[in-house]
């Protein structure tokens, strides 16, 4: 075993609240190595707790090694793999898939599906899939609008001790996927509207407050949103949000520099881009 040191390193490690430039020795296979960190930040790995690795059925797309590979030079070492693969992942492809990760070069986990299929009708065997492994409960990007059904799956999750990560988008708001309604018009297009996201949040994150479930709401765009998350989780809910690079760094004015190219949209997950988180 050979040891890596980084010296003069800007550590910022929240978890242990180390903030300081110091110099740092990991053991690591090859040869003893020196590096000069001044003037660099040294993190602990990241992890992202949604990613599409498209493995099983869809492994033009990515795979679990290439996936691996990119969240290794990323800085990432927990990725959390979303279900809408295909087979769906639930029940005995929880275990194939985990059976396939031992050799990856980060640790790479997966949800369940929810529902069967993702069709937001029955619900998977929780218990068993929990048992196989998973680490969550998402049907990615498909709402589910039945509100027994997701009372019943928080429940279930609660005493499982997982969480549930929901898309949402209620359907009712959205005319054209993947685009602002107040951006739309001069495409031709209606769009969707942000009620769309925060009326399917505020629902939610009222029944997982309720029922002392775990709760992720996934790819906030809307600031009303964020904002919806962080008074629930002041109030002692469980609870958290996630969001995607772009809506930290765009908003509807860029479809003036980008037109049809701001559009995000993909197989299943439809993310909006429009809402100014600059002035979060």
């Amino acid at each position: 075993m050979a040891t890596l040191t980084i010296q003069n390193a800007h550590i910022l490690d929240p978890i242990c609240g180390i903030d300081a430039i110091r110099t740092v020795t990991f053991d690591y296979d090859g040869e003893d190595k020196t590096i000069n960190g001044e003037g660099c930040y040294l993190f602990p790995s990241f992890v992202d707790v949604h990613v599409h690795f498209r493995d099983p059925g869809f492994t033009h797309k990515e795979t679990l090694e290439t996936g691996s590979a990119a969240a290794l030079h990323g800085g990432f070492g927990h990725v959390v793999c979303m279900a809408n693969t295909k087979p769906v992942m639930a029940g005995e492809e929880i275990t194939a898939f985990y059976e396939r990760t031992n050799k990856l070069p980060v640790h790479v986990y997966t949800v369940s599906a929810l529902t069967d299929n993702l069709k937001g009708d029955v619900l998977v065997d929780m218990e068993d899939a929990a048992h196989r492994g998973a680490v969550g409960f998402s049907d990615d990007g498909f709402p589910l609008e039945n509100v027994a059904l997701l009372k019943e799956a928080l429940r279930r999750a609660k005493a499982l001790d997982l969480p549930i990560s929901l898309h949402e988008e209620d359907p009712n708001y959205v005319y054209n996927p993947g685009v602002d309604s107040r951006y739309g018009e001069p495409f031709g297009l209606k769009g969707a509207e942000a009620m769309a996201e925060y009326s399917l949040a505020a629902r939610d994150l009222s029944l997982a407050y309720f029922i002392g479930a775990k709760l992720d709401i996934q790819h906030i765009s809307c600031d009303l949103t964020a904002g919806l998350v962080d008074t629930f989780a002041a109030a002692g809910a469980n609870v958290l949000g996630e969001l995607t690079p772009h809506h930290m760094t765009m908003t509807g004015e860029d479809i003036a520099v980008h037109g049809t190219l701001a559009k995000m949209t993909r197989l299943f997950a439809r993310r909006r881009i429009g809402t100014n988180w600059r002035n979060l």
